[in-house]
């Protein structure tokens, strides 16, 4: 349970998120629900999680090599700041290295 934080919601009046298994599972302003791990994050904003529809890469590592480790690496690095979903973008390139790359 994370609590005390401002909480980006549509309406920006929530105050707690619950978590089981990872997942967030509800979010509420008010009182809490009983818990048994809680994190007072009082002063700090929690926000979803960022989509990004166009990425090259990131963290020194880039879609276009068509290696599935440098691909997972990028994806890796976006996670730690915030993006939970990405859309992997090519650059301009010839035709192989498109097909190379997908």
């Amino acid at each position: 349970m994370l609590t005390g934080a401002r909480v980006l919601t549509p309406d920006d009046a929530a105050g707690w998120v619950a978590i089981a298994d990872g997942k967030i599972t509800a979010v509420g302003d008010g009182e809490p629900p009983a818990a048994r791990e809680t994190a007072d994050l009082s002063g700090r904003t929690v926000v979803p999680g960022f989509v990004d529809l166009h990425v090259h890469g990131g963290g020194g590592a880039q879609f276009m090599s068509g290696d599935p480790e440098e691909c997972r690496r990028a994806a890796r690095f976006h996670v730690r700041h915030g993006t939970t979903a990405l859309l992997a973008t090519t650059l301009t390139a010839p035709p192989d290295r498109l097909l190379a790359a997908v």
